[in-house]
């Protein structure tokens, strides 16, 4: 989630102001997939007008500064405990590009999950 909200324009970029937050999506459930898809809707746009993003980037940002590293990590492996897979709307690139004279297809992005 980008912490500036709305439209990322042109040469602008978010930097690192970003920040995350994990949600218990409703897809357990037997109904429709159309239903399914406006329960995740649902879910997500409320989770988002919450401020658990920006606590998120600042809580990080504050205790990679001051806490030994050893604890950062600890807290940053409990914080995610439980998750089984990470989704990003990160938009890829607007134009063909190529790696080594070959032309990218397709880029797949991989975040590994945190320990715990």
């Amino acid at each position: 989630v980008h912490l500036n909200g709305g439209i990322i324009m042109p040469g602008e970029s978010v930097s690192n102001n970003i920040g995350a937050f994990s949600v218990r999506l409703p897809c357990e459930n037997t109904a429709s997939s159309e239903e399914r898809l406006k329960e995740v809707h649902k879910e997500l746009a409320m989770t988002k007008r919450l401020p658990t993003a920006f606590l998120a980037h600042y809580a990080a940002k504050l205790s990679s500064r001051l806490l030994p590293t050893s604890w950062v990590s600890y807290i940053f492996s409990r914080a995610s405990a439980g998750s089984s897979c990470v989704v990003s709307n990160v938009k890829g690139y607007d134009r063909p590009i190529h790696l080594e004279g070959s032309k990218v297809e397709s880029i797949f992005g991989f975040v590994p999950l945190a320990p715990g």
